[in-house]
């Protein structure tokens, strides 16, 4: 069981050092879809995307460890997030991919690294 929360905290702290480069990326993939589209921001889109079902993952497989929050980290309200991305996506409507991203997907990204910082800060190995 301590060999889970080791890989855990290892994932959390993978995860609080990702998120602020990858909402850096969401951030310019929003405003090239707002009209200043580069060749490669579909690219960048597609890397995000992956970097984001990391996230996700992590999440995911730390639920346990950080009291899950009704508001917060709500699994259908996050999941609902990333269905409003993945449906402005295929409708292939680049002005509702970019306010999914600036709406959905940077709060929760930015609302779970806080979080988690402040899990890892306060040495918060057990429930």
């Amino acid at each position: 069981m301590e060999d889970l929360k080791t890989l855990q905290i290892e994932s959390i702290t993978f995860a609080v050092e990702y998120i602020p480069k990858l909402i850096t990326a969401f951030r310019t993939i929003a405003e090239e879809l707002k009209g200043n589209k580069k060749e490669d921001t579909f690219d960048l889109l597609n890397q995000a995307i992956e970097g984001l079902n990391v996230i996700i993952d992590i999440f995911n497989a730390t639920s346990d460890i950080y009291h899950e929050s009704e508001d917060v980290f709500n699994k259908e309200v996050i999941e609902q997030k990333i269905q409003n991305m993945n449906t402005a996506l295929k409708e292939h409507d680049d002005e509702k991919t970019a306010i999914s991203i600036e709406t959905d997907i940077i709060p929760f990204l930015d609302v779970f690294a806080k979080i988690m910082q402040v899990y890892l800060a306060n040495g918060d190995q057990g429930t």
